[in-house]
């Protein structure tokens, strides 16, 4: 139970963007808050991986900015060196190889890597990685987190949970409602291959759309500013093709997948130095639940996520920054209607 004397200590369960985001806000309003997360690094999908000194950005490929508050936050971003914009060929490509050119929209990417804004938001805030929540209790002196490795953490004031709605919806089990809202999201999985070519290519794009067959996204990744020379690709598997493939080996995958983006360009890989594929079990909202975040003020628990609003980076970052708002009963304008950048 929280006393006078003491700020409201939060637990926040996931470190993406969301979590990130959530988190710096109620630091910056002296909540003791505490992240944790399964993984080694902060950032879930918004990361990055090195593999023979050559780096891919495996997850989200880029990120738009649409609402004013979020525009300007990346404009601050932007000021301080941790994005760029990436004005790279986009185009579409339709039946039997048709390309047609993409929208012009700004397109931003994380410098130098997708990992790096991850690491720059999580920059003083408690951060304990390696910690896979599997239970959470509300007693009377708070809230109880258990872990899978046994150990066991609390109490919490408040449990704010930033997972994909599969994984939040039995963490929200002390809050039926909240469970049943949560369970309306549904999430598709993503299988990621990274290539890097015997030589270079010649591919007239920087980044494809795909609209047919087994491949949603083909990527050079070595066009994002600061990725270096090295060619590199990542390629994204439909949600179709990934569901119908999700239990397969990563090595099939990748080979299956390098088959593909070759049928669809032309493209000769020779014999790649990279060739490895990385399986995204929760990426993308299919149906968003188009609430900007879920809160119980009456047992201190909440959810949120791309998934409540969109799929988007920009939709992970204002969900969570409204659920820290939410429990600090700070009113920001509603995330789910974009509104016009000032000028």
């Amino acid at each position: 139970m929280r006393t006078a004397n003491r700020l409201p200590r939060v637990a926040v369960i996931g470190a993406g963007i969301a979590g990130l985001a959530c988190a710096r806000l109620l630091a910056a309003h002296r909540h003791a808050v505490t992240i944790f997360d399964k993984g080694r690094a902060p950032g879930g999908r918004i990361s990055s991986r090195r593999e023979n000194g050559i780096f891919f950005d495996h997850g989200a490929q880029y990120f738009t900015a649409r609402h004013r508050r979020f525009c300007r936050i990346v404009e601050r971003w932007r000021s301080d060196g941790l994005v760029a914009r990436w004005g790279g060929r986009i185009v579409v490509i339709g039946d039997s190889g048709a390309m047609a050119i993409c929208s012009s929209d700004e397109r931003w990417v994380p410098m130098p890597s997708t990992s790096a804004l991850a690491r720059k938001l999580a920059d003083g805030l408690p951060l304990v990685l390696g910690r896979r929540l599997t239970g959470a209790e509300r007693r009377g002196d708070g809230w109880w987190l258990f872990f899978a490795c046994g150990e066991r953490a609390g109490p919490y004031d408040t449990l704010l949970l930033t997972l994909p709605a599969p994984q939040a919806v039995p963490l929200l089990g002390a809050s039926p409602d909240l469970a049943a809202r949560a369970a309306q999201a549904k999430m598709q999985p993503c299988w990621a291959v990274l290539i890097a070519p015997e030589r270079p290519l010649a591919l007239p794009f920087h980044g494809a759309f795909v609209l047919n067959g087994p491949l949603s996204w083909i990527c050079r990744n070595s066009s994002k500013p600061g990725r270096g020379q090295a060619e590199a690709l990542v390629l994204h598997a439909s949600a179709e093709w990934s569901n119908a493939h999700l239990e397969d080996e990563p090595a099939t995958v990748a080979v299956m997948l390098a088959r593909s983006m070759a049928a669809i360009t032309g493209a000769d890989l020779g014999d790649p130095l990279v060739l490895s594929a990385h399986r995204w079990r929760y990426a993308r909202a299919e149906v968003p639940l188009k609430e900007p975040w879920l809160y119980d003020a009456e047992l201190c628990i909440g959810a949120a996520g791309d998934w409540c609003l969109g799929g988007r980076i920009e939709d992970a970052f204002l969900s969570g920054e409204g659920l820290a708002a939410r429990v600090l009963g700070v009113q920001l304008a509603s995330p789910l209607e974009p509104l016009p950048a000032e000028k």
